[in-house]
């Protein structure tokens, strides 16, 4: 079983994450999504809700760097659910959601996180950018704080952030997703960094999903490190 751990505002995500399925050419996958929601529900709410919130973008006086990257941001959020259940549907691959049953009676899939976006971008730069030289910063930014853990833990620390979640403690919710991994036995799981890495960037306070997996797990992974272990012909390097 391998395990990919994803960032869900990189840019470059969905077509690593196709490139790595592609390559894996996985029989069953694991998806960090609600076990009581329709796959078929879920990509429907994430094409509804990144037109949805691209719309809303349109109509802002924001800076128009901002606003373009932004729109970039929202046109492939929760890549990590819509890409493998797009790969399912084309290959006849068996994929589960396993994460905790969601409240809701429908995926609830985004919420507007402008003002949190907006401050990562002025943090990287405060002045104004033309385009193309904000977008590079923002993914150059992004690999550092997300794909590498010793400046990512250094950022968690400055603004006091720990890793939370909703409705149910973090244990209950971490030994949920494991049975159900394990009851399924996949491939590949797709989820956070936080639960498939030893080192998330967000310190996380329970004992992470990896660990309750044992010996099932054969390798760990970032999503960015996809072109670093696998050839053009598909073999996992050394």
């Amino acid at each position: 079983m391998i395990l990919v751990g994803t960032s869900h505002i990189d840019l470059q995500g969905p077509e690593r994450l196709e490139h790595l399925l592609e390559q894996i050419q996985p029989k069953i996958i694991t998806v960090e999504i609600s076990a009581n929601l329709s796959l078929d529900d879920v990509a429907d709410q994430i094409i509804e809700g990144r037109a949805t919130q691209i719309q809303r973008l349109k109509a802002t006086d924001m800076y128009e760097s901002y606003k373009r990257l932004l729109t970039e941001i929202y046109s492939i959020r929760a890549f990590d659910a819509l890409v493998p259940i797009q790969y399912a549907r084309a290959n006849g691959v068996e994929i589960y959601p396993v994460d905790f049953p969601s409240q809701e009676s429908k995926a609830k899939i985004f919420r507007n996180e402008d003002k949190e976006l907006l401050a990562i971008l002025t943090s990287i730069y405060g002045h104004r950018l033309p385009y193309d030289q904000y977008r590079k910063a923002f993914i150059d930014w992004h690999e550092r704080m997300f794909y590498s853990p010793e400046v990512a833990r250094d950022l968690a620390r400055l603004f006091n952030i720990r890793g939370t979640v909703e409705d149910k403690p973090a244990e209950e919710r971490e030994q949920f997703m494991a049975e159900r991994i394990l009851e399924k036995n996949p491939d590949v799981h797709l989820g956070g960094l936080a639960h498939v890495i030893d080192e998330p960037p967000i310190p996380f306070p329970v004992t992470p999903l990896y660990l309750r997996l044992g010996d099932r797990v054969s390798q760990r992974i970032r999503l960015n490190e996809v072109s670093k272990l696998y050839t053009p012909y598909g073999s996992i390097t050394n």
